[in-house]
C-alpha cells in the first residue's frame, strides 16, 4: 500500500499532538505508541485521519441539505441514527483488537 508523504506526515503529526504516538530518536529512529494498543481506539484514529467520520455530508451541517429540508427530512433523522452506531463501534474497537485480529489472520 503506498501512503503519500503528504498525507502521512499529516496524520503523525496529528497523531503526536493527540498523545497517540511519539518519536524515537537514535539508531531506530521513527514512531511509538505513547499509549498502551488496548487504550486507543479505532475512534481516536480515524477522527484524526478523516475531516469527518459522518456517512453523510447532512449530518455535518443543515446547510448541506440540497433540499433545504434538513429540519424535516425523514432520511437525514436514519442517517444520524446509523452514523451514531459507526461511532459507537468504532469507540468500541481498539487498536489491540486490530492486532488481535491481524495476527489471528496470520497464523
Amino acid at each position: 500500500m503506498c501512503v503519500p508523504s503528504e498525507y502521512l506526515s499529516k496524520l503523525t503529526k496529528s497523531l503526536r499532538l493527540s498523545c497517540i504516538i511519539e518519536t524515537v530518536q537514535g539508531a531506530n529512529e521513527g514512531y511509538k505508541l505513547s499509549k498502551r494498543p488496548e487504550d486507543i481506539t479505532l475512534y481516536d484514529v480515524l477522527s484524526l485521519a478523516e475531516r469527518s467520520l459522518n456517512i453523510n455530508s447532512c449530518i455535518d451541517d443543515l446547510k448541506n441539505c440540497s433540499r433545504n429540508a434538513a429540519d424535516t427530512c425523514p432520511v437525514r433523522g436514519i442517517l444520524y441514527d446509523i452514523n451514531n452506531e459507526f461511532n459507537i463501534k468504532f469507540k468500541s474497537i481498539t487498536v489491540q483488537n486490530l492486532l488481535d485480529r491481524n495476527n489471528n489472520v496470520n497464523n
